[in-house]
């Protein structure tokens, strides 16, 4: 398949729940870009993390002062975004969505082309379904497959169990966005002898970045809306982040959708991990979404350079301050707790599209995530909301003319 580099895109990431962003001063990595979050009086703002005098880490042991960074190692005060002044560092896109943090990095350009229509989706969801933090996984693979998942049709069934899908088609969105709709047909929950015995599922997904998927999933008039998006590693993997909004009426169903989730994203992760790289992919009819989502990704550019000089540590010691918002694990520092393992869904497992497959769920019921296809019940265990971690991805751009319908599944 196609790989993600580690040289961050022009689009969206998820790099941060606001709980990992708790400090005044944390420093953050989207694969090979060091980057620092700042909460100052406006909010949560993101910069270029080197210093300009000699290349240190402002993530780390930096402080705010007078609306500047002083620098750990030689206390040079560093002006935030746009100065005249000759120390500075750039300001980057930055939309924080109920508990999400999305980064967008900034070419100094003031492009908006690659926004792809996310803050116009996000500011939808802000007072239908506030986002919630959910999942926080490191995944020992290509950043690619976690969004791609979304697009991989087949997967569904034999992952995730789902019973049957119809009318599964992708198509180009009208902000450039990539999309994908169809129904999941699920059975009734165990147990269920008066109620429906078929439960079906809108499946509506938008991938607005090489790295966010936005996905909207459940019976009609009880959706949830599932975020999954993936960050690189500098060195390889990447850590997974799943976000779930619902209406105010449905917040009982978190603990649910958060395990389905969680579940879901773990079934996948014993695919991704197994993966052998080197080989040569066979595609088939079945897998023209998955190659326009590769052609999609290809439409993100490379944002401007990496930021100015930079200082490095200084007396001797190592820099205070938490380590880079990233993921726990997979060798790499992590902040915070990991949001209680991942969340996930009420129905049969679209957790965290994040590759899973969608839960299916009607207002009442269960979440049948993983196993069995019908909404069943959740495996035992609390969910738990934690911390997520820092990753970056990449790929491919929009197929163009008609959507391709992939018939049904049996």
């Amino acid at each position: 398949m196609t790989s993600y580099s580690e040289r961050p895109h022009s689009g969206w990431y998820l790099p941060a729940f606001t709980s990992e962003l708790e400090a005044e001063v944390t420093p953050l990595e989207i694969g090979t870009r060091r980057l620092v979050a700042v909460r100052d009086g406006t909010g949560i703002r993101v910069f270029d993390a080197d210093c300009p005098h000699r290349g240190a880490h402002l993530g780390y042991g930096g402080r705010l002062s007078g609306g500047c960074l002083v620098c750990p190692f030689h206390g040079r005060r560093i002006a935030l975004g746009e100065s005249t002044g000759r120390l500075s560092v750039r300001e980057h896109h930055v939309i924080v969505s109920g508990e999400a943090v999305f980064v967008r990095l900034s070419d100094g350009a003031g492009r908006t082309d690659d926004d792809r229509g996310l803050t116009r989706a996000l500011k939808e969801l802000e007072t239908t379904h506030p986002l919630t933090a959910a999942v926080v996984r490191p995944v020992a693979a290509d950043p690619a497959l976690i969004v791609e998942n979304a697009f991989d049709i087949d997967h569904f069934t034999e992952v995730h169990k789902v019973p049957r899908l119809r009318g599964m088609a992708h198509r180009d969105g009208d902000e450039g966005e990539l999309v994908i709709e169809g129904e999941f047909v699920m059975g009734a929950k165990p147990g269920n002898t008066s109620g429906p015995q078929v439960t079906r599922a809108r499946f509506l997904a938008r991938a607005y970045s090489p790295g966010v998927v936005v996905t909207r999933f459940g019976p009609p008039g009880w959706e949830q809306v599932i975020v999954t998006a993936a960050v690189p590693y500098e060195g390889g993997g990447c850590v997974a982040r799943v976000a779930i909004g619902v209406r105010p009426e449905q917040r009982g169903e978190l603990p649910l959708l958060i395990h389905g989730s969680e579940r879901a994203l773990a079934e996948d992760a014993a695919i991704w991990e197994r993966l052998n790289p080197r080989a040569v992919p066979r595609f088939d009819g079945r897998d023209v979404a998955v190659l326009a989502y590769r052609e999609f990704c290809a439409t993100f550019g490379s944002p401007a350079s990496e930021s100015p000089a930079v200082e490095s540590p200084a007396n001797g010691a190592p820099p205070t301050g938490s380590p880079p918002v990233r993921s726990p694990s997979l060798g790499s520092p992590s902040v915070g707790s990991l949001v209680g393992g991942s969340p996930s869904f009420g129905s049969p497992s679209v957790g965290s599209l994040v590759g899973g497959s969608p839960p299916v769920r009607s207002p009442s019921l269960g979440s049948p995530v993983g196993g069995s296809p019908s909404l069943g019940e959740p495996a035992s265990g609390e969910p738990a909301l934690g911390k997520p971690a820092l990753g970056k991805p990449a790929l491919g751009k929009p197929a163009l003319g008609e959507p391709v319908a992939l018939g049904e599944s049996a």
